[in-house]
């Protein structure tokens, strides 16, 4: 276990481009990266221009956003967690020599707003005015914020309902009054709204007044250009009605239409877009402003189909119901689409989009002309090249930042841990701006079709090879997504690192009904199908592995979470003589006995073919469906030692699945194990519940794998230089001691690999043993045995399991 936490804190320790904004050749950027020895996130700003910054440090939990001159910076730090909307965070304003000054302190009284949300997020946005909004002025930022609220006692006969007289900017809720949030991940969003600061003065406040849409949440808004300096400015939002909500975090199938308004009007907004069919959202308008663009979702129906961008001409022609948008990119291209003005216009009448495209993500190039233009067909996309050409191969994007013809992006595959790039629309290369950080793994994306072993793709990544080691005897991870309706995506992640530094092959399958593929395989698989076809897709990719003969034919096992984990049970279930064990996070075990609880309780209907309506309750014919699409019909027949990994703070899927599964298999004489993570949601994501999760997922497939393999096994890597200082990874073998003397403190290393490669490497001069090992080594060359260099290494027993990274 100590070596699985070794190995896990190096390949975690990669940092994430959260975001960027760009000026011209200067890209200033926002950092986070785990921590850990502190359980903690890091996070820090850092300016990449002639002359690189050193990073700042930032609250973990900050938000940043830059003035469009580049020349202040303001840092909103949320409360911690509290009843929603109680509690209001702070605003900090930055230049370049420092600290200016605190704007909103965390005692301020009469703050309008509670946690800011931030860019990227379903609600949230930070819109700058720009500088053709003459009516703007000095600058000012609109964001989207909980509202404020003011708890007060429960009024009953011995207590007082008084409230709280200093804060009258919030409004009133009794302490034990029940308000419904936005579920999972969104446990502390209720009721957003939008809010406009004044850099100049550093007041805030509501975008709208209060008594507007004031059952209705805001957010994702952007300014609208005005038609002369005499008007009020105006903002474009997205609003979500009253009613009830279910959980909106992953489902882009929720109702929501588009208004546009004049700042603190005392008139209703202006309706733009929105119907029960389709949801309207995420407006922005062009840089000339003369038209509006925005996405359209279907409403209802599996989660996380496609959007289809659309534009309608500025100001308006006629009534906004009367002039029919037009399509610019249609249905089947754009999933997990951001649409955000500061982040989008490559120039006046070209966006750049990230959407996800088979098992990659890319940068899709989307050409938009005046409503004016005679020929609408002139509208086109491109999606740019998935290689950067800087020799480091293609992999996944993610957009950051574009403006002046040029983008900013974070790019990364499976060996290359995130860079950020920086792509020139005149010169149409993209160049490294961060520092190149490189992994030993091997993968490829297979295409299951052709090789006859189920449909959609899957990502293989591989150990090196190792002469002497065949690659037939290594175990592997079958790993399939949550969703159904998301991804495996082509990028370098943590755990993979982890597993195959560890000896494991691991295979990721994109199964029929993953995003990225068009809407018809998702609607497919929702029709009914959930457990048999995704089911069959993933299995077909641990076939398509055992066939190519890079994995152990008996030593699989499987891992996922969500609705990876109903497809890991399932695996257990419907292959028992397969899987050699399987680690499942919340999973999905009966979809009949989670229809009542979880924040989003469409899923059960739809994903098993039946039509959802608010409210709708379940009768015996539903539940049987529900039921027996569930991995629980066929516990029965389950075999494989099953850990559970359980969230206690999920609402997507409720605890209590977990529990069902364990509970069951140990009725049945089946080991099972249980951890649970009291902080913990839905992902499993925090910097130490994560650890947590890769270290005991290794320990557990490792105690019920076959035969003598083990992660302390013989096989180490022995980092060796040359005469130019440059260094290389070798494999190699520890020998077993002769006298089988446990106390004793030394182990000879012989080197694997081709010994004409290793005749000009100055084998005395080896850099380091297995580089995460502590300073407690003494390596000394011993000369050559059986045709092959042999080092003895002086450390303690515990130090020697720990350099181990493959088994024999």
């Amino acid at each position: 276990m100590s070596r699985a936490a070794t190995v896990y804190q190096e390949a975690a320790a990669s940092p994430t481009f959260t975001s960027a904004t760009l000026f011209h050749e200067t890209v200033h950027v926002h950092v986070t990266q785990p921590d850990l020895k502190t359980g903690k996130t890091r996070a820090w700003t850092k300016t990449y221009g002639e002359t690189p910054s050193f990073a700042t440090p930032l609250p973990s939990d900050a938000i940043v956003s830059l003035c469009p001159d580049g020349t202040r910076m303001l840092v909103f730090t949320n409360p911690s967690p509290s009843i929603p909307g109680t509690k209001h965070a702070t605003i900090e304003e930055w230049c370049p020599d420092g600290f200016v000054r605190t704007i909103v302190g965390p005692d301020d009284v009469g703050v309008p707003f509670g946690s800011v949300h931030p860019v990227g997020s379903t609600f949230g946005c930070l819109e700058w005015t720009a500088p053709h909004h003459e009516c703007v002025s000095p600058p000012c930022l609109l964001f989207c914020a909980e509202s404020k609220v003011s708890v007060t006692p429960s009024t009953t006969p011995w207590h007082g309902h008084e409230g709280d007289p200093s804060d009258s900017a919030s409004a009133k809720m009794d302490e034990f009054a029940w308000r419904e949030s936005w579920g999972e991940g969104h446990t502390e969003i209720v009721l957003p709204k939008l809010f406009v600061l004044n850099l100049e003065s550093g007041s805030v406040q509501s975008a709208l007044r209060p008594e507007i849409l004031s059952s209705w949440s805001l957010g994702k808004g952007c300014w609208v250009t005005s038609v002369s300096e005499q008007e009020s400015p105006k903002i474009l939002f997205t609003a979500w009605p009253p009613g009830q909500r279910l959980g909106v975090k992953y489902c882009t199938n929720r109702p929501s239409q588009v208004f546009f308004s004049a700042l603190g009007s005392d008139v209703l907004p202006t309706f733009v877009a929105g119907t029960t069919t389709f949801a309207a959202k995420a407006p922005i308008v062009t840089p000339a402003g003369d038209a509006v663009l925005y996405l359209l979702t279907k409403v209802g129906g599996p989660h996380c189909q496609s959007a289809k961008l659309v534009s309608r001409s500025w100001p308006p022609r006629m009534a906004w119901n009367s002039d029919a948008p037009k399509v610019i990119v249609d249905h089947g291209l754009l999933y997990g689409v951001e649409l955000t003005s500061s982040m989008c216009w490559l120039d006046h009448h070209t966006l750049v989009l990230q959407t996800q495209h088979h098992s990659k993500s890319v940068l899709l190039e989307v050409k938009v002309k005046p409503p004016a233009d005679p020929h609408p067909e002139s509208d086109s996309h491109r999606i740019l090249d998935s290689d950067p050409g800087l020799g480091i191969g293609d992999g996944s994007f993610r957009l950051l930042a574009s403006g002046d013809g040029c983008i900013v992006a974070a790019f990364s595959n499976p060996s290359t841990k995130p860079v950020l790039l920086h792509w020139n629309m005149r010169t149409q290369n993209w160049k490294m701006l961060s520092r190149l950080q490189k992994v030993a793994i091997e993968h490829r994306i297979l295409n299951l079709a052709d090789s006859g072993h189920g449909r959609g793709e899957a990502i293989l990544y591989t150990p090196p090879a190792v002469e002497g080691l065949p690659e037939a005897s290594r175990p592997l991870i079958v790993w399939p997504h949550g969703g159904p309706h998301s991804m495996t995506d082509y990028v370098y992640n943590p755990y993979v690192a982890s597993f195959v530094a560890l000896g494991f092959v691991v295979v990721a399958p994109n199964y029929v009904g993953s995003a990225g593929y068009g809407d018809e395989p998702i609607i497919e698989l929702a029709s009914g199908n959930v457990g048999t076809l995704d089911v069959a897709d993933v299995n077909g990719a641990a076939d398509a592995v055992v066939a190519a003969e890079l994995c152990s034919p008996t030593d699989i096992v499987a891992f996922g979470g969500s609705h990876g984990g109903f497809l890991t049970a399932h695996l257990s279930a419907q292959f028992p003589k397969r899987y050699k064990a399987t680690v499942i996070r919340n999973p999905v075990i009966d979809i009949a006995s989670m229809v009542g609880s979880s924040d989003i309780p469409s899923w059960c209907w739809t994903e098993v073919g039946l039509h959802y309506t608010p409210g709708a309750v379940p009768g015996g014919t539903e539940l049987k469906k529900m039921h027996d699409a569930s991995p629980l019909s066929r516990v029965d027949r389950v075999c494989a030692p099953s850990l559970v990994l359980i969230g206690l703070q999920d609402v997507r899927v409720p605890v209590s699945q977990g529990f069902l599964w364990h509970n069951a298999l140990r009725a049945r004489g089946v080991q099972t194990k249980v951890r649970t993570y009291p902080d913990d949601r839905h992902p499993l994501s925090s910097t130490k519940c994560a650890a947590d999760v890769f270290v005991h997922s290794v320990a557990w497939f490792q105690e019920h794998l076959q035969g003598e393999r083990s992660l302390l096994g013989p096989i180490v890597w022995v980092r060796v230089s040359d005469e130019l200082q440059s260094s290389q990874l070798w494999p190699a073998r520890i020998v077993p001691s002769s006298q089988n003397d446990t106390h004793s403190a030394t182990r000879t290393v012989e080197l694997f690999g081709d010994e004409s490669q290793l005749t000009d490497v100055p084998l005395s001069d080896i850099l380091d043993f297995a580089p995460h090992l502590s300073s407690h080594r003494d390596l000394v060359a011993e000369g050559a045995a059986s045709g092959r260099p042999t080092f003895e290494i002086a450390v303690r027993l515990a130090e020697v399991a720990l350099g181990v990274v493959a088994s024999h």
